[in-house]
């Protein structure tokens, strides 16, 4: 029963890395009609909308089962204050992201899983220890990148992705602090919502759309980005961890930027070089090592 249910698992977090990892394309194209401002906002909107029967049909499952309580009002303003400060931070790294997605759906999809590399480097701040496969990682992104962007000297699309895998690596810091004490699936349904508030704001002085413009760019690219990459693939994240340890799940869902390649390349044509392709899998390599338990690395 239990290599039952870790198979699920697998099957579900490799599910949600297949969704991630093809979303990249379906953003990249998406900026090309709507200014990113406007399509991230949009898109978050559409994920926080796309949430609510999730959450219905949870509280529904844990009515009939028993085992639900109305939160207090002290875990509600904790849910308040979770879903503001994860949904800011998912902003930032979101709009920097569809900023920099013009890069490439592949090469956007690997920049951008190097925040699993920065999330250790950020306990620093919370006095945790830096172990030395995390610096070794870190040696083997530099390369890695080096090889995937030609040079040191990054365009404007590729700081605005690096920046980008800063802002996720905090977002998951955030997450951290907060998932614990409140209903995740509510979590996140408020923090797209606060992306899609502020993200719409901005477009309002930046470029705002004609509903001419967001109904053409609608299907596919908004509603893959906002039903299928938030909702579902969320979903799937939730259940898939259910059934399978932390390391592993972590080693799946970072197949996302292998998955934005396939993407890119089944999708849209990009071909990358062979060095390229040599510099994603360094990056690769060091997600995979930073992730492994300390006695499995050595």
């Amino acid at each position: 029963m239990q290599k039952k249910n870790q198979i699920v698992g697998t099957l579900f977090l490799l599910g949600a890395a297949i969704l991630w990892g093809f979303s990249f394309v379906f953003q990249n194209e998406g900026v090309d009609i709507l200014d990113p401002f406007a399509f991230n906002g949009i898109r978050s909107l559409l994920g926080a909308i796309a949430l609510i029967p999730v959450i219905l049909i949870l509280k529904a499952i844990n009515i009939k089962n028993g085992t639900y309580y109305k939160p207090t009002k002290s875990q509600t303003a904790t849910l308040l204050k979770g879903g503001f400060w994860c949904g800011l931070v998912l902003c930032i790294a979101g709009s920097l992201q569809t900023l920099g997605i013009k890069q490439g759906a592949g090469e956007a999809g690997f920049i951008t899983t190097i925040y699993i590399v920065f999330v250790p480097i950020l306990g620093v701040f919370l006095h945790q220890k830096i172990e030395r496969k995390v610096w070794l990682s870190v040696m083997m992104c530099f390369v890695g990148m080096y090889l995937l962007c030609g040079s040191f000297a990054l365009n404007v699309n590729q700081i605005y992705l690096l920046l980008c895998a800063f802002f996720f690596a905090l977002h998951i810091l955030v997450i951290d602090y907060f998932a614990p004490r409140v209903d995740g699936v509510k979590l996140s349904a408020l923090q797209f919502l606060v992306v899609g508030i502020i993200d719409c704001i901005i477009m309002l002085f930046v470029d705002c759309p004609t509903w001419a413009e967001v109904v053409r760019c609608f299907w596919p690219n908004l509603a893959y980005s906002g039903f299928v990459s938030c909702s579902v693939a969320y979903t799937f994240q939730i259940v898939g961890q259910k059934h399978i340890s932390p390391t592993m799940g972590s080693l799946l869902m970072s197949l996302e930027s292998v998955f934005a390649v396939v993407g890119g390349w089944l999708l849209q044509g990009d071909v990358m070089s062979t060095t390229q392709i040599f510099g994603c899998a360094i990056i690769f390599m060091a997600i995979v090592i930073v992730q492994l338990p300390t006695k499995l690395t050595k």
